[in-house]
């Protein structure tokens, strides 16, 4: 733009010209800036708007939640990443789904598959109101890029986001520092939900250790999302808002079809008495889990357990975890015929001809050299005894 050189001490803009005095060019005089008429914003550019303006918001949700937990891993490009991700959604489907982030890396320089090939289950438990993860793994972790580490640590962190206030609930829990050369696998944690959560973020990271501490440099570690999933749902709308399931249950369906049965809420005469308790009673019980005693050969009987479907959740050199629909014991290495003769467990089922039809199909009893008797109808129900 052309300027002119000026002899008076006016700033501003008068009638088209601006009199400026810069440290560079000295006091002159300009046309003023700004275009000759007003801009026309198209109707895509406007649109365009939106849908970033509705994606940049839970970008910057899950980014500042997340950031509390980063500690060394370089998260500068997240934010980005993540607004391209629910851009997308958005331009698709119209709104943002947390619970389809899965898979993401919050360092694609130093993925987290880079140090560890793991298996993550992740088994929620809306009674207890913990998300349980089982991480498994087949070989120790490696880093590449760094030969002087020599233990290693996992992390399991959980987001929980709250568009409707704009904010983000987290929590981690760390495993202990191992050696490399060890493995313990599988590796269970197990992380509380806040009330009224709606949506979890799940995410694991892996950190290099060194003489017990844990390493400061970014090759060393990885972090991903490793489960992403809406946590309750709303009501379909092919259900009928008042349809019933089990014992007058209402129904709930989830985005993979299945049926949950949320606790029913107090009646207005309770909610202050039940306010006033939950306050007190702030510690819960999460579990009560019996010692089963092995008998002579500790292998045999943990194939047994898994021939019933139970899952090994954890396991040390003479006991093991066993799990299966949120029933749970340990196993122990110890063999004592009397204590095992006088021992007694009721286990319930929920149908007890499948049972009893998975032990005979399966020969458990010729392969394990259990007894198991068929079911009896009894006042109570029906009765296997073995």
């Amino acid at each position: 733009m052309a300027k002119s050189k000026s002899t008076h001490d006016l700033q501003g803009t008068i009638d088209g010209l601006t009199y400026v005095n810069s440290r560079t060019y000295g006091k002159h005089v300009r046309s003023a800036r700004g275009t000759k008429k007003k801009a026309k914003v198209n109707k895509a550019f406007k649109k365009q708007s939106k849908i970033l303006m509705k994606a940049n918001l839970p970008a910057k949700i899950v980014r500042d939640a997340i950031k509390l937990h980063l500690e060394d891993i370089p998260g500068g490009k997240l934010w980005p990443r993540l607004v391209s991700i629910f851009n997308k959604q958005v331009k698709k489907t119209g709104v943002v789904d947390f619970g389809k982030l899965t898979t993401l890396e919050v360092n694609k320089d130093h993925p987290f598959d880079e140090f560890l090939a793991a298996v993550v289950a992740v088994s929620p438990d809306k009674d207890k109101d913990i998300i349980r993860v089982v991480l498994s793994y087949p070989q120790p972790p490696k880093f590449p890029r760094s030969r002087f580490i020599d233990g290693y640590r996992f992390g399991v962190i959980a987001i929980f986001p709250d568009a409707s206030k704009n904010k983000a609930k987290s929590t981690a829990v760390y495993s202990e520092i191992l050696p490399l050369e060890e493995k313990i696998s599988p590796m269970t944690f197990e992380v509380s939900v806040p009330p009224r959560a709606k949506s979890c973020l799940l995410f694991i990271r892996i950190d290099g250790c060194l003489e017990k501490v844990v390493n400061h440099t970014a090759p060393t570690k990885g972090m991903k999302v490793a489960w992403a999933a809406k946590i309750w749902h709303e009501p379909d709308k092919n259900i009928p808002k008042h349809a019933t399931g089990p014992e007058g249950a209402q129904i709930v369906q989830g985005s993979d079809n299945k049926v949950l049965a949320p606790q029913p809420e107090p009646d207005k005469e309770n909610r202050n008495e039940t306010a006033e308790t939950s306050q007190v009673n702030v510690m819960k019980f999460i579990s009560l889990e019996p010692f089963i005693p092995s008998g002579s050969d500790f292998e045999r009987s943990k194939n047994l357990f898994r021939e019933l479907g139970f899952t090994t959740t954890w396991e040390t050199g003479d006991s093991a975890g066993f799990e299966r629909d949120g029933c749970g014991f340990i196993l122990q290495d110890y063999n004592n015929k009397e204590f095992a003769e006088n021992l007694m467990i009721n286990m319930r089922v929920s149908n007890a001809e499948v049972f009893w039809k998975l032990v005979t199909d399966k020969k458990l009893p010729e392969k394990f050299g259990i007894r198991i008797t068929a079911p009896k109808q009894q006042p109570y129900g029906k009765k296997l005894t073995s």
